[in-house]
């Protein structure tokens, strides 16, 4: 009891500390989260015949992998959300920032330019109930399974074998919605190019408000 309350009074001496990093945290992904909204039931009102061609989807075989493209990116998230809030709290915040900046860069590309889904395509369906918009079918250009992967595995910092098994999981996530063919290559690459961009952006001119030093 007198260990909750410990960690309680140091939650409100942070808050109050730094209000300014919360809110714009917190706005950020909310913003974020709510353009991906938009811009998830803007595509998903497009019709289209021809799939374009993708080299990696004429190699692999079509597989039922719905595993490794939905429930894992879950547990995937929920597992190391825990792990930075509990082990790399200073990151928490400037975490939800990078996730938010993301919803929103994603959501831009995904307005601008709407591709058809694969075909043929096993559609991946959720295990639990969340928003319908992250199991779209239009939604393609950036990956959000991959981007949010990535960037989880980009920002553990202090646990080397936590992010080797994270760069695992991610391939993995990799390898499931390309077997399922829930994406094309390019929407990989893309997410895996932007995210980084993102990221690096962050860390040379935006990170110092976020971190607790």
């Amino acid at each position: 009891m007198e260990g909750e309350k410990n960690i309680l009074k140091r939650f409100i001496k942070d808050l109050k500390k730094r209000y300014k990093v919360y809110i714009v945290s917190f706005l950020t992904l909310i913003m974020g989260l709510y353009l991906a909204n938009v811009a998830g039931d803007f595509v998903e009102k497009f019709a289209y015949e021809c799939p374009l061609n993708d080299t990696v989807h004429n190699i692999l075989p079509l597989v039922d992998a719905n595993f490794l493209a939905s429930l894992l990116p879950i547990l995937f998230t929920t597992i190391t959300a825990i792990y930075i809030l509990i082990f790399e709290t200073e990151n928490f915040l400037y975490l939800l920032f990078l996730i938010g900046a993301f919803n929103f860069i994603r959501a831009l590309f995904l307005m601008a330019t709407q591709l058809p889904p694969p075909y043929p395509r096993i559609d991946d369906y959720p295990y639990i109930n969340i928003p319908g918009w992250y199991f779209g079918i239009r939604d393609l250009f950036p990956s959000g399974h991959t981007g949010f992967s990535f960037l989880l595995f980009l920002m553990i910092k202090k646990n080397k074998v936590y992010k080797i098994i994270a760069l695992i999981i991610t391939l993995l996530i990799i390898t499931g919605i390309l077997l399922m063919r829930v994406h094309y290559t390019i929407d990989i690459m893309g997410a895996i190019f932007i995210v980084y961009a993102i990221y690096a952006f962050s860390e040379k001119y935006l990170k110092n408000f976020f971190v607790k030093t």
